[in-house]
């Protein structure tokens, strides 16, 4: 698995690599900075979702703080309106004889706290009332005080005040049809009555109503708020209806009993953060309950923002690294492209200094190599120039003497059988060579001037082999002042003599034919003589011949001379076959007007 990783990894590092530096560079940093941008910017998300969480906790817990102490307050204003009525109204009074007193500042106390308090009484052991406000509520036939659980618990312990949970008021009749919600607070209380002491409850009504407007006062349209018994059971709900139809599901939290605190329950379709706190007084729990959904919105937004700006960065980055890669492969390129020219041509080549400090001074060095190029080059160029004017000039050297030789050799044969005319003509045709091979000192004769040096040299041999043999020299009209090396048909015209006249004993043929091709120009040197054999080509062509009369010496000459002046492509090909004759053909360029004109 390891390894295939790696494979993958080298082959997309390979196909990286071939694309160029500039996409190199720009996808290695691209990749590397949106990378760590999108890593940090999905930290962050994540980081925003907590802290959004951690905010809603602290905002919640803040708010469940504030109503808390609302509904603290609340209760425990109603603890001192009680405390007041039992110390400063009840106790020192004789019911007997201040009760009217004792209703008047009781009804003071109930207007002082509207609308908070909505009924005090005053009931006996018996749970018969004594004082009760307002006096125009007269209480509800065959209601038992005795079996509330409020009176019970104030006779039970007259120490405590004693608070109810929130209950529709069934005391008293009312006025209409609304039945209000109340919270009864209710203790022990000592009745004096005509100087005797008896044990009575004194209750006070808090209208719940107070309670359930700072509850509602304080939900939002993300949050609301509930209370519960320490036991979990349910006092106040704003949807109480559907939680009764078991429409609506309480946290697990609560079903739990979970201490204060802040939590997540997911228990619902809706995640939802729930805070609970105790109340001090009452013992009962305060459960605000907020839907995760309904922040999420504020998250989203958020989220998109930062999104948004890494999206913006990233694409931001990306112009960045194209401007700088570019900056800094541009110069490479043209460093490059003046190399691929170095390998092309020297010539006008001019390498721009740009780009970094590093960059520039290797443009300054290749250019300093480039210009010593040139001039090495150039010195080559001459010195090979020269080297290749005395090649040429020495094997001229080695003709005009072989040549020379020969002919004089040929002259005293003729004298010695006394053929003097003979010897008279072979010498004037010898003047004649000899002066259209000088050439004035030039190399380079034209093709017409090199076949007419070889018509004279064929007259002296004519001379000589005495009806030996026959020539004809034929050309096309637009070669004859086409430029060619001088001394190049002679030398393969000797050999045709030496080598093929001298050894058939029927009329031998000479026929020398210059001619146009694709690749040129052919001059063929074609004799009827015994000719050679493949392994005798071959030798001919390496100089490594074994002729009973000669040694390929000028063969030879005149290839390298070709070779030299001309170039590789150019040269001598040998066609022969034994008792078929030999073709020598000589292939030398074909050069427009211009050229020559210019040579």
């Amino acid at each position: 698995m390891m390894e295939k990783l790696q494979q993958m990894i080298k082959k997309f590092s390979d196909a990286i690599y071939r694309k160029g530096l500039q996409f190199t560079l720009l996808i290695s940093f691209s990749l590397v900075a949106v990378v760590m941008i999108l890593i940090v910017t999905f930290v962050y998300s994540k980081r925003l979702s907590v802290a959004h969480e951690e905010m809603l906790e602290a905002n919640n817990s803040s708010v469940i703080e504030q109503v808390a102490f609302g509904l603290d307050q609340s209760i425990q204003n109603m603890m001192q309106a009680t405390n007041v009525s039992y110390y400063d109204i009840l106790k020192d009074a004789d019911l007997d004889v201040d009760k009217d007193r004792v209703s008047e500042e009781l009804s003071f106390l109930l207007r002082s706290h509207d609308p908070q308090i909505s009924s005090i009484a005053v009931f006996d052991s018996h749970g018969e009332p004594l004082v009760v406000v307002p006096a125009d509520r007269p209480f509800r036939k065959g209601i038992s005080v005795k079996k509330e659980k409020w009176y019970l618990s104030a006779m039970a312990q007259i120490e405590n005040i004693h608070i109810s949970a929130p209950y529709v008021d069934n005391l008293f009749k009312s006025n209409g049809y609304d039945y209000p919600r109340v919270i009864t607070f209710s203790r022990n209380v000592e009745i004096n009555r005509g100087g005797l002491i008896y044990q009575g409850v004194l209750m006070i009504n808090m209208n719940f109503d107070a309670a359930e407007r700072i509850l509602t006062q304080s939900d939002n349209s993300m949050g609301s708020f509930f209370l519960t018994q320490s036991s979990g059971n349910v006092i106040y709900h704003p949807q109480q209806i559907l939680l009764d139809q078991k429409l609506l599901a309480l946290p697990n939290q609560i079903k739990n009993k979970s201490q204060d605190g802040v939590y997540r329950d997911d228990s619902q379709k809706d995640s939802q953060i729930v805070t609970i706190k105790t109340m001090g007084y009452t013992g009962w729990k305060l459960v605000r309950v907020e839907p995760i959904s309904e922040t999420i919105p504020k998250l989203t937004d958020n989220r998109v923002v930062i999104w948004g700006l890494a999206l913006i960065a990233c694409l931001s980055l990306l112009i960045i690294n194209l401007v700088i890669s570019s900056r800094i492969t541009t110069p490479l390129k043209n460093l490059e492209k003046a190399v691929t020219q170095i390998e092309e041509n020297l010539d006008d080549l001019t390498i721009p200094e740009e780009g970094t400090f590093e960059i520039q001074h290797l443009s300054h060095a290749l250019m300093t190599m480039t210009d010593t190029m040139k001039r090495l080059m150039r010195d080559i160029v001459v010195q090979q120039e020269k080297i290749r004017e005395n090649e040429l000039s020495v094997l001229q050297a080695q003709i005009n003497p072989h040549f020379l030789y020969n002919t004089l050799d040929s002259t005293v044969w003729m004298i010695e059988s006394g053929r003097y005319d003979g010897a008279i003509q072979m010498i004037t045709a010898l003047a004649k060579l000899f002066r259209l091979s000088l050439s004035k000192g030039k190399k380079i004769i034209t093709i017409g001037e090199e076949l007419e040096h070889v018509r004279n040299y064929l007259m002296i041999q004519e001379n000589r082999y005495k009806n030996k043999f026959v020539w004809t020299i034929l050309v096309e009209e637009e070669l004859k002042d086409h430029p060619c090396l001088k001394l190049i048909v002679q030398p393969i015209v000797e050999n045709a003599i030496y080598h093929g006249m001298d050894y058939i004993y029927e009329d031998g043929e000479i026929n020398i034919r210059a001619y146009r091709i694709s690749e040129g120009i052919n001059i063929d040197v074609e004799d009827n003589g015994p000719g050679m054999t493949e392994e005798q080509v071959k030798a001919l062509i390496k100089g490594e011949v074994k002729f009973k009369k000669g040694s390929g010496v000028g063969f030879r000459n005149v290839a390298e001379r070709i070779k030299l002046h001309y170039g590789p492509k150019f040269g001598l090909t040998v066609i022969s076959e034994p008792d078929e004759g030999t073709i020598v053909r000589i292939l030398i360029p074909f050069e427009e007007a211009e050229a020559q004109n210019g040579k």
